[in-house]
């Protein structure tokens, strides 16, 4: 589970207002020019993984219901994260990525999702797991809040209320693991504020929400009908001798199954793309609407993005200067008054190179593209 790492941790405890800033040394880092290698075991990387809205989606508690071992809630993979650990395990992979996991969630929970979430990896693929209880909090942090290394509170609720804002300062990283710094270290969290302090070494990803995970089971049960697999045949054959039976041509979409698509099935790629395994096309004859329907790709667009990376020389310097598509703002977790930051995967040209440069990397490999998605 990685090292005691209590004296390296920071508390960094600020109002909701504040914003933390880089420090001096860590700006004059990211403004040395990255330079093109071409042999990526020369300078090792480390991926520093969030899970839950990165990687896996957890349903929140019912009302009444608390955190403990006897009540962990499920954690559904994003789509693709079995393609993703094959990648990363890959002994091309290893020959240059190390790999670790830094969750704000209580060690029982950041366990039993890493088992969930990482099947058929070893614990030996990760140069650490870190759960809260790695970060010296007070008992009354460490129940109250959702925090890490460092807290930022709220002060307009009442004490008893208030919830931290979490901030992952990767000094605590490169303290325990030295052979890492600015120039080796990428941070995915969806969250845009949990590295300011280090805003270069992070790549935003939309976070992983129930409309989402709903998508995904749509596109997954269309797909049962057009290739059912063998479990489903026979329950398939039924469900489609009564589509007949009523009336409903069969392979159109039941209204049940209508009501649980959104607006954009495609979530964050582009709704016009080649035809792929994991895309198939739901029509209505009663709704001349056509919808593609295609999971979400964001661990597809991140195996293309870390293929780029690995031949950098600084990792914070390329995503500075706007190594992943978009010209990077001087802050990014900073937002412009009444306005939404921006970011790589609201721009589905830029995410759709990215998907295929994964894609492209995961045929090379040899890997299979397995979304991992069932009901």
């Amino acid at each position: 589970m990685g090292p005691p790492i209590s004296s390296y941790a920071v508390m960094h405890t600020t109002t909701k207002k504040e914003k933390l800033q880089p420090s001096t040394g860590y700006l004059s880092s990211s403004r040395i020019p990255s330079s093109i290698i071409t042999d990526p075991t020369s300078h090792r990387k480390l991926l520093v993984l969030d899970l839950n809205g990165t990687l896996i989606h957890r349903p929140k508690l019912r009302p009444g219901q608390k955190h403990s071992t006897a009540n962990l809630r499920p954690a559904h993979p994003r789509p693709y994260m079995p393609s993703l650990c094959r990648y990363i395990d890959h002994p091309k992979t290893k020959s240059w990525l190390d790999v670790m996991v830094w969750s704000s969630a209580q060690p029982h929970s950041v366990e039993d999702t890493v088992k969930k979430a990482f099947s058929g990896l070893s614990e030996e693929r990760f140069l650490a797991v870190w759960a809260r209880d790695t970060f010296g909090l007070t008992p009354e942090k460490y129940r109250r809040s959702h925090s890490l290394a460092s807290l930022v509170l709220t002060f307009d609720l009442p004490f008893a209320e208030q919830k931290v804002l979490t901030i992952k300062d990767l000094n605590t990283i490169w303290k325990a693991f030295p052979q890492h710094s600015s120039s080796s270290t990428v941070l995915l969290d969806d969250s845009p504020r949990k590295a300011q302090l280090q805003p270069w070494n992070h790549i935003v990803l939309q976070e992983y929400v129930t409309k989402m995970r709903s998508n995904d089971l749509a596109v997954w049960e269309r797909l049962r009908v057009v290739v059912p697999g063998k479990k489903h045949k026979k329950k398939e054959a039924k469900r489609l001798a009564k589509e007949e039976a009523a009336g409903m041509p069969p392979g159109t979409v039941p209204s049940s199954l209508k009501d649980r698509l959104v607006e954009t099935i495609s979530v964050i790629g582009s709704p016009d793309t080649s035809a792929r395994p994991t895309e198939i096309v739901a029509s209505d004859t009663d709704d001349p609407l056509t919808t593609v329907l295609v999971y979400d790709e964001t661990l597809l667009a991140i195996i293309g993005i870390l293929e780029a990376l690995k031949t950098q020389t600084n990792v914070s310097y390329w995503l500075r200067e706007g190594g992943l598509g978009l010209a990077s703002p001087e802050y990014p977790a900073e937002t412009v008054a009444g306005s939404d930051p921006v970011f790589w995967f609201h721009d589905a040209d830029v995410v759709q190179g990215w998907v295929d440069r994964g894609r492209q990397t995961l045929e090379e490999l040899d890997i299979e593209l397995e979304p991992g998605i069932s009901g």
